[in-house]
């Protein structure tokens, strides 16, 4: 009878343990899909950033004078 106890404490503990990994392995994957999410988040916010100053730099940029037609008489 102690033997049994014995083995199924034991193999209540194990459970336990296997649960709280699994528990804490999902816990990791939630932080790393947020990590991910922000990281990319960030990304695209500095590629927005980057694509707007170059179109306002090329907005300050002296454009060339329009040349006017030839006109051949």
């Amino acid at each position: 009878m102690l033997e049994a106890f014995k083995t199924l404490t034991r193999t209540y503990e194990t459970s336990s343990e296997r649960e709280n990994e699994l528990h804490n392995v999902s816990r990791q994957s939630r932080e790393l899909e947020q990590a991910a999410a922000i990281g990319n988040q960030y990304r695209q916010s500095s590629t927005n950033e980057l694509l707007l100053k170059l179109t306002e730099g090329l907005a300050l940029r002296p454009q060339p004078a329009a040349k006017s037609p030839l006109i051949l008489d």
